[in-house]
């Protein structure tokens, strides 16, 4: 039986679906981003607390988005020469973390928005739809949204669990020259450079200023205008572009290297 002062761990136990191809990586990304050390094969676990349980079902909830499955549990183990083999492997993972300068953070930015319905105006485009399926993507699985007809609707108006997104007055929207998904990804402090490579695409699209210019540019605003012109519902147009950007991530990824911060932000002659 577990002693009385038995440490308790929040574990994560899942089950990836062979597709899409960059899940497993992203996963693994993700839970080196949080900290959770692996126990054994699809078994991960954290130190017990409100925020390690949170930002585990945060992971389980992507899992089971995309086609897995995953739950949440916690345990304590059942003497003390397994807890120091626990809390040795948890302490062994940190450390390789740090050693590659992937020590995880508080991600303050990012827990405080799970649990949240993200509201902005109807007649989704380009700046809006992606900063969807980021919040899908990246923060959190289960997010919900809301359309609104008022463009001014970012601030007073919104629930005590909704936030603002892409319109006057909201908590996310343009900023110091940056379109509202490059605002979402400093907000959430996602440091994924595939996402913040779509992000400059977007800001592109968007703006219309040809700061960043990548080749993907062009035709990425072809299948957008393609899918916004064949879809007038915003849910049905949410999901297509949703996928449209999957498809651009998994392009991407493990093949873009994000380039350091003042060279990204400088304008194009």
């Amino acid at each position: 039986m577990p002693r009385p002062s038995s440490p308790r761990w929040a574990v994560l136990i899942h089950a990836l679906p062979a597709r899409p191809l960059y899940l497993r990586a992203r996963i693994r990304r993700r839970l080196a981003e949080v900290g959770a050390a692996p126990l054994k094969k699809a078994v991960y676990v954290l130190p017990d607390s409100d925020v390690g349980r949170e930002r585990l079902r945060a992971i389980a909830a992507e899992i089971e988005a995309a086609g897995g499955s995953a739950f949440v549990c916690i345990s304590v183990f059942p003497d003390a020469p397994t807890e120091r083999r626990v809390a040795r492997l948890y302490d062994a993972e940190r450390r390789r973390l740090a050693r590659r300068g992937d020590a995880p953070t508080t991600r303050r930015g990012h827990a405080s928005l799970v649990g949240l319905r993200w509201v902005t105006r109807r007649g989704l485009h380009v700046d809006r739809l992606a900063c969807a399926w980021i919040v899908r993507r990246f923060i959190d699985a289960a997010a919900t949204f809301r359309f609104t007809a008022a463009p001014g609707a970012g601030g007073a108006a919104l629930g005590s669990r909704e936030i603002g997104f892409d319109m006057t007055g909201a908590a996310v929207t343009h900023e110091d020259g940056r379109c509202s998904a490059e605002t979402l990804l400093r907000v959430a402090e996602i440091d994924d450079a595939a996402v913040h490579r779509i992000a400059e695409i977007v800001h592109d699209i968007d703006l219309g200023d040809e700061r960043y210019g990548h080749a993907e540019t062009s035709v990425f605003r072809q299948l957008l205008d393609g899918v916004i012109a064949s879809e007038s519902d915003d849910a049905g147009r949410l999901e297509r572009g949703l996928a449209l950007f999957d498809a651009l991530h998994a392009s991407l990824a493990g093949r873009v290297v994000r380039p350091a911060r003042a060279r990204r932000l400088r304008p194009r002659p």
